[in-house]
């Protein structure tokens, strides 16, 4: 009999923030539990630090680039086979609840009903302004610079979405199903805006240490012009922010694998229970906040498998990528693997029967800060490479393993393990100059298209009862916090 399939994925959930981590201060009691009765992935990368992108590769088993989606404007082409398609194909029932962020008219990429509708808008608006929702004010471009100028203990549109992802996913857990299920639950959290519930950004406050040694060291010229605050209270209250909102999303999750684990002894069934999330988030090392740098806390992201056939307390070192995924699961389901596939599955590794200690894997992003550039890195063993167009003798090569904090660079001595990573990307990614002007061109067709008149109806059926056109679950009215 197939496997059922929980995969629950997080969005801005960096690896460091995770109690079997190593970390100290954050409780993740429930996260902990799940590795402790699976496999971690210690070294899992995201193949970009940005949500869309991350989310689209993590479906399509493509790096970015190659589907042309390095921006939160991207949608993937609907002809384009998704592991969800091959689940939905070999016969799964294929669900998603909750975030996905998918943009424009196809809101399944494979996935046969939906019990949540998405916190973000689907459609292309100009500038995305979210005029009568009430919540998350901002627009695009500016959510890093406000991120940080609402911080503090309360409620939040967040907080109340999650609460009704997970309510959705243990009430569909709560029945019987003829057939395998793949169950996807996406969750907003601990993606800013940087507000806890107060318990927990209280209980945060005074235990965060400040990342004191990211603030100095040698930094790249792509960076001129984003935003940066090193401030003390300023870092102190975003770190207490997410640190409470990990720990919010820690409780979520131990509700949804609760419900998973008492459908699992009802039904009789054999079921694999998977965590990640699409990218991390800076939080203010470096002085920097949100995504899309490759430093590890945007990039370097959490992977846990457990259930039915997957060893209990082990740890993988080796890098992994999330692009890894889709392969993973077919491989799990005996489903057939989408074309074109980049990423590799990880059942040998987990069985023990496979290992490649020496595997190199990529992430890329677009920089729109100053000078438009194309980033790509790549991370081999407990190094990490970094280049951007447009900069050639700026290239970057940390050592992970002496220099966590990644402020030394070290490329003038290792020329020769920089130019192995540098060809590696080369070989395998498309150029610089082609992917800036696939995205212009995208962009262009987005300025005509995000004018439009035309809306797609998400699908905000979270109860059964619901009127279909209820609204989105995502606006809240208890919108209060209390700041520092």
């Amino acid at each position: 009999m197939a496997k059922d399939i929980l995969f629950i994925i997080s969005d801005q959930h960096s690896y460091k923030l995770q109690g079997y981590a190593g970390n100290r201060i954050v409780r993740t009691p429930n996260l902990d539990r799940l590795a402790e009765s699976g496999t971690v992935m210690n070294d899992c990368y995201a193949a970009c630090p940005l949500c869309v992108p991350s989310r689209l590769s993590i479906l399509s088993g493509r790096y970015p680039s190659e589907i042309r989606a390095l921006t939160n404007d991207a949608s993937l082409d609907s002809n384009v086979a998704t592991f969800v398609h091959s689940l939905n194909a070999s016969g799964y029932d294929t669900t998603l609840c909750g975030r996905m962020h998918f943009v424009g008219p196809d809101q399944r990429h494979g996935f046969t009903k939906r019990l949540v509708g998405d916190i973000t808008p689907t459609t292309l608006k100009k500038g995305w302004n979210r005029d009568g929702v009430g919540a998350l004010p901002w627009n695009r471009g500016r959510i890093e610079h406000l991120a940080i100028q609402c911080m503090g203990g309360g409620d939040s549109t967040v907080l109340e979405y999650d609460r009704d992802v997970t309510q959705a996913a243990v009430d569909f857990l709560s029945k019987n199903y003829d057939v395998p299920q793949f169950l996807c639950v996406g969750m907003y959290a601990p993606h800013f805006p940087y507000i806890a519930p107060k318990e927990l950004f209280d209980y945060y406050y005074d235990k965060v240490v400040i990342p004191e040694e990211s603030f100095h060291g040698d930094e790249h010229p792509v960076f001129k012009g984003k935003l940066r605050d090193k401030d003390e209270e300023t870092v102190r209250a975003a770190m207490a922010a997410y640190y409470g909102m990990t720990e919010f999303m820690d409780q979520n999750v131990g509700k949804i694998l609760d419900a998973w684990e008492n459908y699992l002894q009802r039904t009789g069934r054999e079921g694999i229970a998977v965590y990640v999330s699409d990218h991390g988030d800076s939080n203010g090392e470096h002085g920097f906040y949100g995504k899309n740098t490759f430093f590890d806390p945007s990039v370097h992201v959490p992977m846990i498998f457990s259930g039915s056939g997957i060893p209990e307390g082990k740890e993988i070192h080796s890098p992994v990528s999330l692009l890894d995924l889709g392969p993973t699961f077919c491989d799990i389901a005996g489903a057939m693997l989408p074309p074109k596939q980049k990423g590799i599955s990880l059942v040998g590794a987990m069985e023990g029967t496979e290992s490649d200690d020496d595997r190199i894997v990529i992430s890329e992003l677009i920089n729109r800060f100053g000078v438009s550039s194309i980033g790509r890195m790549a991370k081999w063993k407990n190094y990490k490479y970094v280049t951007f167009s447009g900069f050639p003798d700026a290239d970057q090569l940390f050592d992970l393993e002496k220099d966590p904090y990644e402020t030394k660079n070290i490329i003038g001595e290792n020329r020769e393990i920089a130019g192995k990573l540098s060809s590696y990307i080369r070989d395998n990614l498309k150029c610089p100059e082609t992917v800036m002007e696939e995205i212009d061109e995208l962009k262009a067709n987005t300025d005509i298209i995000s004018r439009c008149r035309h809306e797609i109806k998400d699908e905000w059926k979270i109860r059964e009862g619901m009127a279909e056109d209820a609204p989105s679950p995502m606006i809240s009215t208890k919108i209060q916090v209390s700041f520092r």
